[in-house]
């Protein structure tokens, strides 16, 4: 999945993406995007890549395609 693919299908609120299942984090919760729905995990999970890098490293590709300014 590219970088644009995973900002354009992601759910309302995630924060961070892993090996193809979208996740959100807060102060007090972990949860999983799984079959249309949040389910909360109770393990700690490692986030690979967060919401904001896909964001940054969009952004920056769009500007060496002269894309963006």
């Amino acid at each position: 999945m590219t970088n644009q693919e995973m900002l354009a299908n992601g759910p309302e609120g995630w924060t961070h993406f892993n090996e193809g299942d979208y996740f959100r984090s807060g102060a007090a919760y972990s949860d999983v995007y799984c079959k249309g729905e949040w389910v909360d995990i109770t393990h700690e999970e490692v986030f690979s890549r967060s919401r904001e890098d896909i964001e940054r490293i969009v952004y920056l590709e769009s500007v060496l395609k002269g894309e963006a300014k």
